[in-house]
């Protein structure tokens, strides 16, 4: 299932799901990785940035913790596509 460009599972029950059981598979990934830390920013408001801007990479070295108001939120999936082919042509990420 994708939700905005970020590809969503159904995990009821678990930590990060909201209530429908519906979570974020990069928040799943993260909680993996860190399940205390990950529980501790979701409760606090954080979200996690996409540092190359592809909303479903969701390596753990490609998700970045941001604090409430720091993300870059409201962008669509083509207006991230633009930011996404401009770093690619000048070198800032691989193809």
């Amino acid at each position: 299932m994708r939700e905005r460009g970020y590809i969503v599972k159904r995990i009821l029950g678990h930590p990060c799901a909201n209530r429908a059981g519906d979570i974020p598979q990069h928040w799943f990934v993260f909680h993996a990785a860190h399940p205390e830390l990950a529980i501790q920013l979701k409760s606090a408001g954080f979200t996690l940035h996409h540092r190359n801007g592809l909303r479903d990479d969701n390596r753990l070295e490609n998700l970045q913790p941001m604090a409430p108001g720091k993300h870059p939120s409201g962008w669509t999936i083509e207006e991230m596509a633009v930011i996404v082919d401009a770093a690619r042509t000048a070198g800032a990420i691989s193809p």
